[in-house]
């Protein structure tokens, strides 16, 4: 099953706030913009596909959380949103994958590693 979720459009999503303006664009813009797609690559889009698109996304999305686009990751699911942009720590999606609120991610498996 492809995934259909670009990863520059998640390093966007997972280091900037959405809607900020081209004139408010910091200097170092460019270089965060390199690490988040790094960090994406290295990390966290292989987290998502190793273990949790197989139940959030294709044919099969449980909570109504679909993982496969950005679209979809920005909506959420049926429990509501699950990640603030430019806000990791403040996203409930790290909540469950990390154990730290229940649902636990992934259901019936022990918790992901603090740092991919």
């Amino acid at each position: 099953m492809p995934i259909r979720f670009s990863t520059a459009a998640c390093a966007v999503l997972l280091t900037l706030p959405l809607g900020r303006a081209l004139a408010d664009v910091a200097p170092d813009h460019a270089e965060k913009m390199a690490r988040g797609l790094k960090l994406f690559k290295n990390g966290v889009g292989q987290m998502l596909k190793q273990h949790c698109v197989k139940c959030h996304g294709g044919e099969k999305t449980r909570g109504d959380f679909d993982l496969t686009t950005r679209e979809a990751l920005l909506k959420g699911g049926s429990e509501g949103t699950a990640i603030v942009p430019g806000n990791a720590n403040a996203s409930r999606l790290l909540e469950l994958v990390s154990h730290a609120e229940k649902p636990f991610m992934p259901a019936k498996a022990e918790k992901l590693p603090p740092a991919m």
